[in-house]
Formats: C-alpha cells, sequence, structure tokens
C-alpha cells in the first residue's frame, strides 16, 4: 500500500475560515452568525445590535482564559461554526492574559508581542483540530494612501495581523450604503488599493449584495457565501484530475517523439494545441523544450564540414526559434561546433567560412 497519494487525492474539508470587516453598524456579526449552526464568542457585547428573531447561542467572553476553557469543554462539538467578534478585543484579551501571566513583560514590547502573536496561533491550532468552520468579526480603520482612501485590519501590533490572512480562505469588507432612502449591504471580496487584504476562492463572486429581506431566517452566509466557497473547492477537485489526465497526455506525445523530424511535426500540428488547465502549457512548453534542445545538440554535435554547417544554419537553425526564444544553449552548441570545425561566420554574406589565419608581419 502506497503512501504517496495523487493531487486529486487531497480531502477536502468542508470547513471555511472567514474574516469579515467593517465598520460599526455595517452588519458584520449578524452576516457571521447567518453561517451554519453558529456559537458567537461575544467579546464586546456585538450580540445586543442583531436584531432578536436572528440572535443565535453565544458565550460572553470577558477574559480569554473563558475562551480556553470554552475550547477544552464539550460543548463546542455541538456547533459547526466558531464566531469571534471582534478581533481586535478578542487580540486584547490575549494581551492581557498573557500580561497576567508575566507582568514584566508589559513595558517590554519586544517580549510582550511575540507572546500574543504565539497564544493566538495556540488557538488557530486548537480551532484547525476542533474541524470547525471559524469566523472573524473585525474592524477596519481608515488611512491614507498615496492620496486613496484605504483599509487597515484594527489589531494591535501587526503580528497577528500579518499573520491571520494568510491562513485565512476568504477575507472580505462588508459596507452598508443608503441611496435614495434604500439601504444595501455589500460583501467585496474584491482586492484593490482601498482593501489590499481582500481574498476569495477563485470561481466565487467579487462582490455579494446582502439579502436585507430576513424575516426570521438568517442563513445567507451558509446558503450563498460557504455554498459558492464549497462549490469552488469542489471545482478545484475537478480540474485536478483533468490536469493530471491532461499532464499525462503530454507526457505521452512527447515521449513518443524520436527523431528532429518528430519534433519539427509536433511544433507545427500539435504544441500548444491542448485545453490549457492550470499551469498546464508551461509544463508542456519545459518538456518539449528540453527534448528539442538534446536533438539540437545532437544534431550539431553531427555537422562535419561546411557545407553541411551551411545547410543547417540556413535551413533548419531557425526552427524552433519560437519555443527557444532567450535560450542560448541551441547558440552557444553552434558557436563551439563551427570553432572546432575552424569555421566563422561571415556577416555579410550571412553563411560560415573558413577561418582565417591572420600572418605575422
Amino acid at each position: 500500500m502506497t503512501l504517496i497519494k495523487k493531487p486529486n487525492e487531497v480531502k477536502i474539508n468542508k470547513t471555511i475560515k472567514a474574516l469579515i470587516l467593517g465598520t460599526t453598524g455595517s452588519g458584520k456579526t449578524t452576516l457571521a452568525i447567518s453561517s451554519e449552526k453558529p456559537l458567537l464568542v461575544d467579546c464586546e457585547g456585538g450580540i445586543e445590535r442583531v436584531r432578536v428573531n436572528l440572535r443565535t447561542d453565544f458565550v460572553e467572553c470577558k477574559k480569554f482564559d473563558m475562551f480556553l476553557e470554552l475550547l477544552k469543554s464539550d460543548d463546542v462539538n455541538n456547533f459547526k461554526t466558531i464566531v469571534i467578534d471582534p478581533l481586535g478585543e478578542f487580540v486584547e484579551q490575549i494581551k492581557a492574559y498573557v500580561i497576567r501571566k508575566d507582568k514584566k513583560i508589559e513595558s517590554d514590547p519586544r517580549k510582550l508581542y511575540p507572546l500574543i502573536v504565539k497564544e493566538f496561533k495556540t488557538v488557530w491550532n486548537l480551532l484547525q483540530e476542533k474541524e470547525l468552520s471559524i469566523i472573524f468579526v473585525g474592524h477596519t480603520e481608515e488611512i491614507m494612501k498615496t492620496d486613496v482612501e484605504s483599509y487597515k485590519i484594527q489589531v494591535e501590533g501587526n503580528g497577528v495581523k500579518n499573520f491571520l490572512p494568510t491562513k485565512l480562505d476568504i477575507v472580505g469588507m462588508l459596507r452598508k450604503i443608503e441611496r435614495d432612502g434604500k439601504v444595501k449591504r455589500l460583501l467585496s471580496f474584491e482586492q484593490n488599493d482601498s482593501i489590499t487584504f481582500a481574498k476569495r476562492e477563485n470561481d466565487m463572486k467579487p462582490i455579494y449584495e446582502i439579502n436585507e429581506t430576513l424575516g426570521n431566517s438568517n442563513t445567507f452566509f451558509k446558503d450563498v457565501i460557504f455554498k459558492d466557497f464549497c462549490d469552488s473547492k469542489d471545482k478545484q477537485i475537478e480540474l485536478s484530475g483533468q490536469f493530471d489526465s491532461l499532464i499525462s497526455l503530454i507526457n505521452e506525445r512527447i515521449d513518443g517523439i524520436e527523431t528532429i523530424n518528430d519534433a519539427k511535426d509536433y511544433f507545427s500540428n500539435s504544441y500548444q494545441k491542448l485545453e490549457k488547465i492550470w499551469s498546464s502549457d508551461l509544463y508542456e512548453k519545459d518538456t518539449f523544450k528540453k527534448k528539442v534542445i538534446s536533438f539540437i545538440e545532437e544534431q550539431i554535435n553531427k555537422l562535419q564540414n561546411i557545407e553541411e554547417v551551411n545547410d543547417y544554419y540556413c535551413n533548419d537553425y531557425k526552427h524552433f526559434d519560437g519555443l527557444l526564444e532567450g535560450d542560448k544553449t541551441k547558440t552557444e552548441a553552434l558557436k563551439k561546433r563551427v570553432e572546432a570545425l575552424g569555421l566563422e561566420f561571415d556577416a555579410k554574406a550571412k553563411v560560415f567560412k573558413v577561418k582565417e589565419v591572420k600572418k605575422n608581419d
């Protein structure tokens, strides 16, 4: 039984790691708890701003110790999503926890902030082990960046701010827009100069309009965002299998090229004609290029005289230029061969000739 697996055999865990950002009152918490079987870890009383009929089970988390106890309990096993709200206050609680353990570091940022990040990473690993979806809710703060209104994640220190986005599947910005007496809430995953931290799966939409006609139901994240995320993941699995098959076909075709004439025929009739999936075109180019270079070197090394050199230069030398652009292997091989044969290039006549021997005065 082999331990080696193919790329399309990757087990996709149907959970999501997300960060929803926005200003106070934009509806971040309501959106986050519209996920599948959520438990809200409420660090700042955000549940109070959620409409009563849309509220969910929650934990009033006043200290980081309480959160650690929660993770150790079996209670979280009854849920599929943990919502931590807000991220900034959660990190503040970690900071207070670290200082309580060693008050001396409070005045030493060089020791304090690395310990905050360390505790945050520990929590992240614990959450990963639970195989739950994780949604962080966070505030943003505006900054001016080269005359463009931009936003950054509102978290003290750069450690968590730099670590978290790299681990998340999606990061979106929720905006509340009022026009003509109507309110729209738009969740944007579109990365631009204003929102440099946004990210999404390839096949997810860049912007979602949040349905305001909720009634007694609050399932938008589960029914729309999470569904699109899972669909995108499924498509990646399907593409992975197609990619493997395509690479096998490319290898089979190129392995079947046995002569320089076979290579010429492939280059003229088959090269880059297959459907492109991910980097399959680059793989074909690199694999075929290696094969062609080996033929060219062999062909050049067989040249025996000036007639064969000029015949090669006039008829075959430029045949693979589109493939070998920027590669000096062919040029260097020919240069070495003509020198061995005592030839030099006549730039005016554009042919090779016997190298002239300079006589001493």
